[in-house]
Parts: C-alpha cells; sequence; structure tokens
C-alpha cells in the first residue's frame, strides 16, 4: 500500500461490529502484500451431530458470494498471487471450522481466475509446484495450517475447572443446562480478571494468545517479504482463516482499547461476526507503517517480533 502515515485516518465512529463487509479490495502496488484475515463462518454447536464443527450451508454460501466479488475485482490489478493458510482447530474431532472457511474462500478464487483467464494452478501459490507449501494432512486440503492461529487454550479437559469458575461467577450462556460462557465471563477471560484461577490449570492467557497471533502474522509478513524479493514485480494476498478471539484483540489494539494506562487489558468488547474480518496491509517499503483496514479506513499496527521462529507456524519457506 502506498500510503503516507499523515493520510492514514479512521473514522471517530467505530464500528459496532466487524463484519464481512470490513474485508475490503486491497489496492496492491508492486511488491505490495495484504493479509486478509477472517473469522470462520457460522457452524453447528451440536457436539453429537455428524456435522458438528462445519460451518453451515447458509455460511458457506454467504461467504461465497462475498469473496468471488472480492477476488474479481483483486484480480483487476495485475499479477496478484494468493495464498491460503488457516487455523486447524477441530471441534468435537470433527468439523475444521477455519478451514473450511478458508476453503470457501479458496474456491471462489479459482472460479475467479477462470472467468479472468488466469491458470490458478499458476497464481495460487498453494498450487503450484514452483512453491513449497505442504497442506492440511488430515483432510488433504490444499490449505496450510498456521497453528499460532488456533483457538484460544482453554478447552482442553484439564481447564475445566477455569471454564467453570468462570461460568458459576460471571455466568453461563446457557444458565439451565450449565453450558457455554456468557459475553461477561467471556469479558472477564479477556481480561485475564482470575488469572489464579486461570494458572491452576495451566490454561492459556489472554496476553498469550495475543503474543502468539501476533508472532504468527509476523511470520507472514517476513514469508511475504521473502517471497517477493525472488518474486519481483508481483502482489500478494495471504488469506488466513482464524478466530473471534485472534482477531478481535488486533481490533482493539489499533483502537486503543486493549489496554489500560498501566498496561493491564481492558473489558472493551469488540464483537466480530462470524466470516468478518480485517485486512492487514504490509507495504513493499519496509520503512512504511503497516495498516489494519476496516471499511471505515486505516490505522497504524506493529506486529509481534519476539518469536517469529519457524517452530511456532511451520510455515516453510517458499522453495524457489
Amino acid at each position: 500500500m502506498n500510503l503516507e502515515l499523515n493520510n492514514i485516518q479512521m473514522s471517530e465512529q467505530k464500528p459496532s461490529k466487524i463484519e464481512i463487509q470490513d474485508i475490503v479490495t486491497p489496492k496492491l502496488g508492486i511488491g505490495d502484500t495484504s493479509i486478509v484475515f477472517q473469522r470462520h463462518g457460522v457452524y453447528s454447536r451440536d457436539r453429537g451431530a455428524e456435522n458438528a464443527g462445519s460451518i453451515t450451508p447458509e455460511s458457506a454460501e454467504a461467504m461465497r458470494l462475498h469473496d468471488l466479488k472480492f477476488f474479481k475485482e483483486v484480480l483487476d490489478q495485475p499479477d496478484v498471487y494468493v495464498l491460503f493458510t488457516s487455523s486447524d482447530t477441530q471441534y468435537a474431532e470433527k468439523g475444521y471450522r477455519s478451514l473450511e472457511t478458508a476453503q470457501v474462500a479458496q474456491d471462489a478464487a479459482v472460479e475467479a481466475m477462470l472467468d479472468a483467464d488466469i491458470d490458478p494452478t499458476q497464481r495460487i501459490i498453494n498450487f503450484n509446484p514452483e512453491y513449497k507449501t505442504a497442506t492440511h494432512e488430515p483432510t488433504d486440503q490444499a490449505i496450510r495450517p498456521i497453528y499460532g492461529v488456533r483457538e484460544p487454550q482453554i478447552f482442553h479437559p484439564d481447564d475445566k475447572a477455569y471454564l467453570t469458575h468462570l461460568g458459576e461467577t460471571y455466568g453461563y450462556a446457557d444458565e439451565e443446562n450449565k453450558a457455554g460462557l456468557s459475553p461477561r465471563a467471556w469479558g472477564m477471560h479477556e481480561m485475564d480478571a482470575v488469572p489464579e484461577e486461570r494458572k491452576k490449570t495451566g490454561a492459556e492467557g489472554q496476553n498469550d494468545l495475543i503474543d502468539r497471533t501476533e508472532s504468527s502474522l509476523a511470520i507472514l509478513e517476513r514469508y511475504a517479504r521473502i517471497w517477493h524479493v525472488n518474486n519481483p514485480g508481483k502482489r500478494l494476498v495471504i488469506w488466513t482463516a482464524s478466530h473471534y478471539d485472534t482477531i478481535n484483540p488486533l481490533a482493539k489494539k489499533v483502537d486503543g482499547t486493549l489496554r489500560n494506562p498501566d498496561g493491564t487489558l481492558t473489558d472493551a468488547y469488540q464483537s466480530v461476526d462470524y466470516g468478518g474480518g480485517v485486512i492487514i496491509n504490509v507495504p513493499a517499503e519496509s520503512e512504511k507503517e503497516k495498516t489494519l483496514q476496516r471499511r471505515d479506513g486505516e490505522k497504524t499496527i506493529q506486529l509481534g517480533k519476539s518469536a517469529v521462529g519457524n517452530g511456532l507456524t511451520k510455515l516453510n519457506r517458499p522453495n524457489y
């Protein structure tokens, strides 16, 4: 993105919810990268159902229509390449809601490319034999799993006591059946209000989640810069399907609502709709500011620098 810092502005009125319309079509210059960071679609929460953890047909179709429009518009710009990545979180040992969301986007990209007489096996890095990007082996999908953008690591059976404490203290989503967490209970988790209870089980804290999310995005930025060095004159889109919990703090950070003056986490709420997301723009010139873009505008964003080793995501470097 060829933007000067003093031109980066955001509406004073923040959107009440990050929606799919916030995944806007970026204007890519030569050497620029845009990371689409998207929450998965609506999925079946019935753990006993055959389709548990899988996105619903209605949600998939709504996302497909948006994604097809996105790729038709972005492909109007020359030499655009796309890499598809995703959280590999599995629900109830059944569906992979984020991977399925990324698959919808990948299928839309294929359709848009074929309509534009572009060969998808060349422009989609996951398909192109000139690059080294592993598939998701359990489902044999040509989508690169990113471990660092998984859902919060608080749902292990050993963490039940922590979740029970949140529900009993701050409310359940379903009080009658003592199931799920109320918005207030989730808010308390997001501000790490009871670290003593959390640490008893070893459940992941919000600061840990923020660190690994930002570090994962920093790895994608590094990947993009290496890719551009070896593929000059091109433009890159990295589509990453993830979760509410990873997108939410990024938006709050750029809006200045993530932390109190003393550095502690606030209880500010930023809603992220199913299928909603943001764009993270990485300009070709490394000295220029990266931005988080929504339909209302852009703000500068800093990504993690502390843990950018390949061990976090196992994202292989491209095989040039």
